[in-house]
Order: C-alpha cells, then structure tokens, then sequence
C-alpha cells in the first residue's frame, strides 16, 4: 500500500469557494531536489533564450558527428541566402556547442554545419536527486535517450568553433604512440529498480531515491561478460569498475573475475556506489565472465542490481575496420604522434575530435600501410578522441524543427495557470474543451480569474533544454510561475499522467494503452513534488488534475464543476445547506487491519465533526472478506441523498475500492477522499 495524505481545501475568493471534487496526493518522505541549483545559482532553464532570435530544434538520440546539409536547412525554414556560416550559433543543456561550418560565408548547395553530439543521458536528470550520487545509471536517462540541440544566429562574430588544429607531419617525429587507454563498457538498463522502503506495506518514495533507475535484475546474483582485445600488455595495469546498487538488509557482495574472486564488501541497507577494481593482464581474456554475488548467510534476500561495468585497459591502436571509434590519450607536456591500424578506409575524408579541448583535425592517410596518421600538440587535459569516417558514418538529426519561445513573463499578472496539450481535446466540431474550461474559469461564475493555458511542449522546450516529459522541465516551469509571476493561485493540470517508467522506451509510448498528456513527478507519481522547492517535499503552488483522456471527459468534469459550484449561489438556507455538513465514512480493509482502520477514521470523525466545519458523520463497515462487495442500499441512499465528503480507507486498486459504489445518479457530488493502494494513479 502507498503510504498517501489526502487533503480538501476550501479557499474563499471574493464570493466563491472552490473546490475539488476528488483529490488524492502521494507525498513524498525525503527532500526532493527539484528545481535547478548549480553552485550558487538557482537556474529555471530558460536563462539561455534570446526571445528576439529565431530557433531551429535539432533532436539526436545517438553519439557522433552530425551534419546538417544546406538543403535540411532550407527545408526546415532556416533563410540561408542571408545567412553567414559565421553568424550560426548552436546551444544544448543551456550552454553554447562550438561547431564547424564548411564555409564562413553564406552557404552554398554543398556546405554544411557540423558538430559532435551526444544523446541524452543525465545531464538533466541528476537535478532530481537530492544526492547526486543516488544516480543508478549514469549512462542511460530515466527519461529518454533523445537530446535537444537549438541552432540560432546571429552577428556578434563570437559564436564558438572547432579549433583547427595542423596535422604537420613534415620534419622529426615523436616515437610513434603504442597504446591508448580503452574503456570497455557495458551498460546494463534492462530492469527498473526503486528502493523498496517498507516490503510488508509495499512503500515507494515519490521522491528520486537512492539506487533507482535502469539496470539489471535485482537478484542475488548477476553474471556479465565482457570482452576485450588487443591488450598492450606493458602499458598502465588495468582495473574494473562496476556500478550497483543493492535492496535492505544485511550484504556480503563478492566481485568475481573469471571463477576468481577479486573483491568482497560487507555493507548494509541500500547502497549505490562505484566498486573499483585493481585487475591483472591476465584476467583480460577475450570473453571476460564477471559475476557480482550477495552472500550474506544471514539474509537470503542479499541483492543487487548492475548499471554499468567497465573495463579499463592498455590497447593497441588496432580499430577492427571500424568507421568511427571513440578513445583516450593521456595528458602530456610533449606531442604525441599516432598512427591508428586497421580503420575504415574507404572513402576520401576523415576528422578526428579532441572532444574536451574542442579542436578538429584533419589526419593524413596512409593508404599503402593502410593507416590514419596524425600528431597531437601538449594537452594539460585527457583527450577524449573521436575519429570518423565521414563518408560511411556522418550522423544526420533525427527531426529539425522551428521553436518559438515564448517570454511568459509578458502573463506574470496571470493566476489561474493551466498546464495540458493544447491540441488533445477538441471535439469533432472543432470545440477545444480546454478552452471552454478556460472561459468558464475566467467568468464571474467561475472565479473571475484571470487564466493562461500552457503547452506542456512549451514547457519541456523553455524550461527543460527541450528533453521531452522532464519532470525537471516542468518543476523548473513551475518555480518560475511562483518565483516571477505576480500572484499564481491556482495550476490546474488538463491530462492523464503516467509515471516515467512507463514511458521510457519507444514501444512503451507507442502502446495504445499508456495514453499520456501531461507526466507526473516520480514513482509513484506525485504531482505535489511537480512544484515542490527544492530540497522540500510540499508543494509551493497550490495544483490539482484531471486526468482526461479525451475530451469527452473533459466535457463531462466541466459539467460537473459547474452544477458543483453552482450550489454557491443557491439560498442560504437549512434545508439547501444541510447535506453539504454530512460526512460519509467507509471502513474497508481485511481482519488483520480494520480495527486500526476503523479507530483512524473515527479520530478524523472527530477532528470534522468538533471543528468549524461542524459535520456529523455517518460510518459504514464492509461486512465481509471478500476483494469488493456491493455496497448496500442503505449506504446509496445515504451518498445519493447527497454528502460533503465520502472517505474511504481500506484496500483499493486502479479499477475499485472495497466497495463498489456504482450507478449513483443525483447531482449532489460529494468529495471523494480515497485512502487505498493505487486510487491515487495519476
């Protein structure tokens, strides 16, 4: 069972009280981060916009040198006849991205801009984390692999480029280089895992916990191979590193190499940490058997679950006729002169990236030897080298599309903020049941307020670097409302949510079933963390949701807040008021439970019935053991006579409660508090 809170709020505004007519929070129990702090500064996303400049969205989902051709540019709208190579600037994660273009002037038929991508790991993620070192899975998003890169313009002949560097090979080298340092790695991102807090009840935290991500089963054992090839074997020692995290309890983790055991670690209760591992050149065989056992005698439940392994050794410069590969060289006060054995060669052009100096150079091919040769000047830096063969494996953006920003700082006077997919909900008349909710919101029937409908795109591509269903995204929106608008009372959330696990891979989202608008904060999903603080767990703005699936129901909750709040301007009188003082509690759950069930709901009875509220309580049990039951006339009448609020605790699932209240029909809607598994699923 989800350990959960249930509230309602009454709020007077001039002559009108609002209300929910059915509210479930899932709170969280640690801090959550939230919000974006970097060192000193406390960032909402959008800091790097420039609302007067055009934007053109780059989406990659893979690593490597992409080009975007002259043609892709005109396509997507980009004016190259009045453009310079010079002026064009690209951005990703809020920071600028240098690039190369093949001509400083304006393009021709076959120019181009080039640059090194990357897809999108944690460079968002890690915000969500109130210790940065929970992270599981270091190289695989909770979110999605597809990053957003945003190409601008302009004159200010500032704009970052790829240093050239010379591939002078005339006069004495340097030996030539024997090795580099190879990272043989394997990402594991199979399971999804989340700390278990309380095994008997079945607790999450809403929060981003310790160990939670992608990754191996979490399992007493884990077994891997892994390979590796031509190891130079007089070079630097090699060594393992494994990522895990573990389940409670008692842990006694043996690494093995090989049948060997090469590491064992005696820990308790959740970890998640990197184990580094001293290896031998003998244990570099070409097929590499690692297994990570939990032995603990005492606890038959030792668990782990594996993210990332890697081996790191000495290699040759021998790279398997592959087009493109990715390598390091050690920093040094002197050149390093290298030749790399068996690359593609096929074709006639070939860069080479020192990605952490941010230079580019063109190698010399050898094509009797059939080698790469290039030189490399002093670097104070490791150089993260990544050589391609341009006419076999150029990489091209998966989608350019045109953005624009919108500076909702000119809306700060709003206070009513609905956040939906603006195009989701419109009937086949063309009605958008969005904005008939806005209307009534605004008119003196439902507030008078004074309302703005955002798109959740807009959001992911202004406050989250335009990674798609971010929770940071939205957090980050959300703090802006609270932080630069003038006054934001309320943010309504027009759209089924689903929880980041469901929606993760390509036939998760394509599953007709996990129909999705708006995401929710977290497993188990939390709206209230979507615009929590940082390092807090309570909301900062006041939020609620209707999870629609279309606009039908949108339509029909329309309906229904109208009828409800139209009770407001109904005569103050007994006979009109009275069933909104009558408090309906059902007592659900089995044997073992009930009696602590039935003494907390009489405690809250109390609590309404003794407060100004002044409610009298009718309280009704479940009369036997089964899952569900019918509840019986008296308990119907009772709710269709009409209630202010109808709380039930007990057992409950996404399609039912211990009882089964159906087929009610008058129009007195009671709220509805639920106090069960699963029927607070956003």
């Amino acid at each position: 069972m989800y350990i959960c809170q249930y509230f309602f709020k009454l709020k007077k505004r001039k002559t009108m009280k609002i209300f929910s007519t059915f509210i479930v929070i899932i709170f969280a129990f640690l801090t959550s981060n939230a919000q974006m702090v970097s060192n000193t500064d406390t960032l909402f996303g959008n800091e790097w916009i420039d609302f007067n400049n055009q934007y053109f969205k780059i989406s990659i989902a893979e690593d490597g040198i992409y080009h975007i051709t002259s043609r892709q540019l005109s396509d997507s709208g980009v004016d190259i006849n009045n453009i310079k190579g010079t002026n064009f600037k690209l951005i990703a994660y809020g920071q600028e991205v240098p690039i190369y273009t093949s001509t400083d002037d304006i393009f021709g038929e076959n120019d181009y801009i080039e640059f090194y991508g990357e897809k999108n790991k944690v460079q968002l993620d890690s915000f969500l984390f109130r210790n940065k070192d929970y992270i599981l899975n270091p190289e695989y998003s909770l979110f999605t692999d597809t990053s957003s890169y945003f190409l601008t313009w302009n004159n200010s002949g500032q704009n970052k480029r790829l240093a050239k560097l010379d591939n002078d090979l005339s006069g004495n080298l340097p030996p030539v280089e024997e090795y580099y340092f190879h990272d043989e790695k394997l990402v594991i991102n199979s399971d999804f895992n989340k700390p278990l807090r309380d095994s008997k009840n079945h607790v999450y935290r809403s929060n981003f916990d310790i160990g939670e991500g992608f990754a191996s089963p979490l399992q007493q054992i884990n077994n891997f191979t892994i390979k590796t090839s031509d190891v130079y074997n007089a070079g630097v020692k090699p060594s393992l590193t494994i990522r895990l995290t573990t389940n409670a309890g008692n842990h006694n983790i043996d690494v093995l190499v090989n049948g060997k055991v090469l590491e064992t670690s005696v820990e308790y209760g959740f970890i998640c940490k990197n184990y580094e591992i001293p290896l031998s050149f003998d244990d570099l065989t070409s097929e590499m058997n690692i297994s990570v056992q939990g032995k603990d005698n005492s606890d038959i439940y030792d668990r782990n679950a594996v993210s990332v392994i890697n081996v790191k050794y000495s290699r040759s410069f021998n790279f398997n006729d592959k087009p493109f590969f990715k390598f390091k060289i050690e920093p040094e006060n002197f050149s390093k002169y290298i030749e790399i054995n068996r690359f593609d060669l096929e074709g006639n052009n070939f860069v080479i990236y020192d990605l952490n100096n941010n230079s580019r150079l063109v190698p010399e091919i050898d094509r009797d030897k059939k080698v790469l040769k290039f030189i490399l000047p002093p670097s104070n830096k490791t150089r993260d080298l990544f050589v391609v063969n341009l006419d076999k494996s150029v990489l091209s953006p998966t989608k350019i599309e045109s953005i624009k920003f919108e500076n909702f700082l000119q809306y700060k006077d709003r206070n009513y903020i609905i956040v939906t997919d603006k195009d989701a909900f419109i009937d086949d008349n063309g009605t958008n049941w969005v904005t008939e909710y806005e209307n009534y919101r605004a008119s003196a029937d439902g507030g008078n307020f004074n309302t703005l409908v955002v798109d959740v795109h807009d959001i992911y591509n202004q406050f989250g670097y335009g990674i798609n269903r971010h929770d940071q995204g939205l957090n980050n929106f959300f703090m802006f409302l609270k932080d630069k608008f003038s006054n934001p009372e309320f943010v309504f959330i027009i759209g089924k949510g689903l929880e980041y696990n469901e929606i993760r891979t390509k036939d998760q989202l394509e599953d007709p079933q996990n129909i999705f608008f708006v995401p929710t904060y977290g497993y188990p999903g939390s709206d209230n963390l979507l615009v929590a603080r940082y390092n807090t767990n309570y909301p900062a703005l006041p939020i609620g949701r209707i999870a629609a699936k279309n606009w039908e129901h949108v339509q029909i909750y329309l309906d229904k807040v109208k009828k409800h709040e139209s009770y407001l301007q109904y005569p103050q009188t007994m006979e009109e008021k009275m069933w909104m003082k009558k408090v309906i509690h059902l007592v659900g759950g089995d044997p073992s439970i009930i009696n602590g069930i039935r003494n907390s709901l009489k405690i809250m009875g109390n609590i309404i019935s003794n407060n100004k509220y002044g409610a009298y309580v009718h309280t009704y049990e479940r009369t036997s053991g089964t899952a569900q039951e019918s509840v019986t006339k008296l308990i119907t009448d009772d709710i269709e006579s009409g209630s202010g609020i109808v709380t039930f605790y007990g057992h409950s699932g996404i399609s039912g409660t211990d009882f089964n209240i159906s087929g009610l029909q008058n129009d007195r809607y009671p709220v509805f508090l639920s106090l069960g598994c699963y029927s607070g699923n956003i």
